[in-house]
């Protein structure tokens, strides 16, 4: 027989009071905070610093019919398709949490 924190920990493989494991959530939780503040600090940083950083993600940009469009380096072009699909997947979907009207009384 095993106690419950082993039964926990076995079944999850995660512990937060772990501390390589409490460490390595709380750099994922940062992550997901400086993740969602980017374009918000993209623009409080100086021209060279952006050109620097587009230089690094932008493979190819071009104006076609009034509309810029860019090809990205392969990592962010992958993650860029994934975005497209969930978004794309969420707004599809009955209760996804994108139509909030669902929720609202008639």
């Amino acid at each position: 027989m095993c106690d419950f924190a082993q039964f926990s920990r076995s079944r999850s493989g995660l512990r937060l009071d772990d501390g390589l494991t409490g460490a390595i959530f709380q750099q994922a939780i940062d992550t997901l905070r400086l993740t969602s503040r980017a374009s918000e600090l993209f623009l409080q940083q100086p021209a060279f610093e952006q050109r620097r950083l587009l230089r690094t993600v932008v493979e190819k940009a071009t104006w076609k019919e009034g509309a810029l469009q860019t090809a990205l380096f392969e990592p962010f072009e992958i993650l860029r398709h994934s975005n497209q699909e969930s978004y794309r997947k969420e707004n599809e979907e009955v209760g996804s949490g994108r139509e909030l009207g669902i929720w609202l009384p008639e």
